[in-house]
């Protein structure tokens, strides 16, 4: 992945990364910015009930505005389903399918966008878990 931009930052806690992209979304007029290595928060968090790299619960919770912070695998896509009304996620085990028709990784990080949070794309060996989704939550 190049890297169209050399920015550092700093969260609050001390945890360094690297600005990678910036993105605007002209329907709702705001700007997110998208940072490599956020792993170490992660590190952090991972055994606490802030964290999770379980799919079904991510999901839904970037549906909810609960997700601050989305790291996700750019090799790696889940098919699955998403029920609004009781927040259910049905995963696919065979891909694609007409009943399984919902890229869920898309689908939470653009949730995670639209309701204020960060996403972080890596590849699955910088990951900072074997799953192909990572997230720290709000609250």
């Amino acid at each position: 992945m190049k890297n169209p931009l050399n920015a550092q930052v700093e969260w609050s806690n001390g945890v360094y990364g690297r600005l990678e992209y910036v993105l605007i979304n002209p329907a709702t007029s705001t700007v997110t910015y998208l940072v490599r290595r956020v792993g170490h928060l992660w590190g952090q968090l991972a055994d606490t009930d802030k964290a999770t790299d379980n799919v079904e619960e991510i999901v839904a919770a970037a549906v909810n505005g609960r997700v601050d912070k989305l790291i996700v695998s750019v090799e790696h896509q889940i098919w699955g389903a998403f029920n609004p009304k009781d927040g259910k996620v049905t995963r696919s085990s065979n891909g694609q399918s007409k009943k399984h028709n919902l890229a869920l990784l898309d689908f939470t990080a653009m949730n995670t966008l639209q309701n204020g949070g960060t996403v972080c794309a890596l590849s699955q060996d910088e990951m900072p878990t074997d799953s192909p989704i990572a997230a720290v939550f709000r609250y």
